[in-house]
């Protein structure tokens, strides 16, 4: 969806690299981060996780009705988020992957 976005903006002569970004969410966006940075547990992670993926779901749903509605003005207010929420999919997945190598040295410790 996201690749798609670009290439229907680009088919309307939009050039999708243009960066509108409002400053409420960056700011919800250095918070989201700090959360991910500071989270210590699974279930945190867990928690978090569902919120992102729950944000791409409505970023695609929002993406899917402006192009059904012909609006191509909006799309690129929304691809840099976009981009933020896949990023922070990355670091998600990275930080539960350390944490659960943590977990299992310090099992194989205990024993």
């Amino acid at each position: 969806p996201y690749l798609r976005a670009r290439l229907l903006l680009r088919t309307v002569e939009f050039d999708p690299n243009v960066r509108t970004m409002d400053t409420e969410f960056l700011t919800d966006m250095m918070d989201f981060n700090d959360k991910i940075e500071l989270c210590e547990g699974p279930e945190t992670l867990d928690i978090l996780r569902i919120t992102n993926e729950e944000a791409i779901g409505e970023l695609y749903a929002q993406f899917e009705m402006l192009f059904i509605q012909d609006d191509y003005k909006q799309p690129p207010k929304h691809l840099p988020k976009l981009s933020f929420f896949f990023r922070h999919e990355k670091e998600l997945k990275y930080k539960t992957k350390l944490l659960l190598e943590l977990q299992i040295k310090l099992f194989v410790t205990m024993f």
